[in-house]
């Protein structure tokens, strides 16, 4: 499914799949991807998690590096890095 805001660019596709958050060496946490387009994702994450500005997140074989743009409870808005 697409959706577009009248403030986007690009379309989003609604997902709703696991990604773990990679906050630098070893650890991980585990997240859900909402949706996604080609320059973020909107992502699920628990709320006790602090997240830096820069992480990456690793979702279907992929790793990408990403900067946090915001953060509402459970659910943060990233930029994927290129």
């Amino acid at each position: 499914m697409f959706f577009k805001s009248q403030k986007r660019a690009e379309r989003r596709m609604k997902r709703n799949f696991p990604a773990q958050v990679m906050l630098g060496g070893f650890a991980k946490r585990d997240c859900k991807v909402v949706d996604i387009s080609e320059s973020g994702a909107r992502i699920a994450i628990g709320g006790a998690i602090e997240l830096p500005h820069q992480f990456s997140i690793a979702f279907a074989s992929t790793v990408r590096p990403c900067q946090l743009v915001w953060r509402n409870g459970t659910m943060a808005g990233v930029k994927f890095l290129k």
